[in-house]
């Protein structure tokens, strides 16, 4: 038997989801960061997370002014 959810939820909700950091695009940069410890370039994360410049800049820098930036280190080499 499925359990009812309700009307004011979507289907896939879940309160403890952040959507600084769970956004499918910023979840792209955070995985790519965090599986190259060493940093990428600018280029390198583009082309891993299939974004375009202008989109990546806005990702980062929605991630650089996150609820709590302690929790995020961008390992970008410039």
């Amino acid at each position: 038997m499925r359990a009812k959810t309700l009307p004011s939820e979507g289907r896939f909700a879940y309160e403890g989801l952040d959507r600084v950091i769970h956004e499918r695009a910023r979840l792209s940069v955070l995985t790519s960061l965090i599986t190259n410890p060493k940093g990428l370039t600018f280029g390198d994360l583009k082309e891993l997370c299939a974004l375009t410049d202008g989109n990546l800049s806005r990702h980062l820098r929605v991630l650089e002014k996150g609820k709590d930036p302690s929790r995020i280190s961008l390992g970008i080499v410039k």
